[in-house]
């Protein structure tokens, strides 16, 4: 019964997580949303992520390894979800509350089935740091294209202090961005795909294809859309294939993120 009613759950939150991820950019494109929703969808995916992983390893931690998740993703998830109640970022009196008690309830269900869950690839985690050099040049040449901010009323601290603008920027990326979309793709979707019967190979493409689509209404330049995405997309998969977990595709997503910024600022001054 509580296996039925952990899967039933999963599933709704995964078909939940898939239908923002993949639909509120054209719609945002379109105008059909506003622009001051995407915070709260970006909440709301966060929140989803830690709700999903909270039932996955509760309800059926058997199922663990084929949705990708290892120590170091929820590692991760608790301690992001510990720092950010005292960083105090604008808008977020009630998200970081709830992020904080999530984070803390998925570490407490990890902890009691820590068995099932596979210790960090650091082979495949290090390999992702290395190969993230590929796309790194190209997501440089989309930055010096359009300057897009990374946090919300918190653009202009560049100006005044570096090192506090890139700190923040590192911990957005390691706290929103990159585990989400590695989580929603790489683990979720991935799992629900394999759990329905569909080969590993074809699991790669269709991920890999609505990563490309979600991220192509995102950004305005041919070069995003038709290289470095394109190369993020089967990079992030084969971390993943190879290592079986989701960590080393995080950890590389990370990188690619937060570098190029760093990089065209440095290069470029600006």
């Amino acid at each position: 019964m509580n296996k039925n009613i952990g899967s039933l759950a999963l599933l709704a939150i995964i078909t939940s997580l898939l239908l923002v991820n993949v639909l509120s950019p054209p719609l945002f494109a379109f105008g059909f949303l506003e622009s001051n929703v995407d915070p709260i969808t970006t909440y709301l995916q966060i929140i989803g992520v830690y709700l999903s992983l909270i039932v996955l390893v509760y309800f059926e931690p058997q199922k663990i390894k084929i949705y990708n998740i290892d120590k170091g993703t929820i590692i991760l998830l608790a301690l992001v979800g510990f720092i950010r109640i005292w960083l105090h970022f604008p808008y977020e009196e009630y998200y970081r509350n709830i992020c904080f008690l999530l984070g803390m309830i998925l570490l407490a269900v990890s902890l009691a089935n820590w068995k099932h869950i596979a210790n960090i690839n650091w082979r495949w985690a290090f390999i992702g740091i290395l190969s993230s050099s590929i796309v790194i040049p190209f997501s440089f040449l989309q930055y010096v294209s359009f300057d897009k901010a990374l946090i919300p009323d918190l653009n202009q601290l560049h100006i005044n202090n570096l090192t506090v603008y890139y700190l923040r920027n590192v911990f957005y990326e390691i706290s929103i961005v990159a585990p989400v979309e590695e989580i929603i793709f790489r683990s979720l979707l991935w799992g629900a795909l394999i759990e329905m019967g569909i080969s590993e190979k074809r699991t790669v493409y269709i991920q890999g294809v609505l990563f490309w689509f979600m991220h192509g209404w995102q950004n305005i330049t041919p070069i995003t859309w038709l290289i470095s995405i394109s190369l993020s997309a089967i990079l992030f998969s084969q971390l993943t294939k190879n290592s079986k977990q989701v960590f080393p595709s995080i950890i590389s997503h990370s990188l690619i993120n937060f570098m190029f910024p760093i990089v065209a600022r440095v290069i470029l001054g600006i």
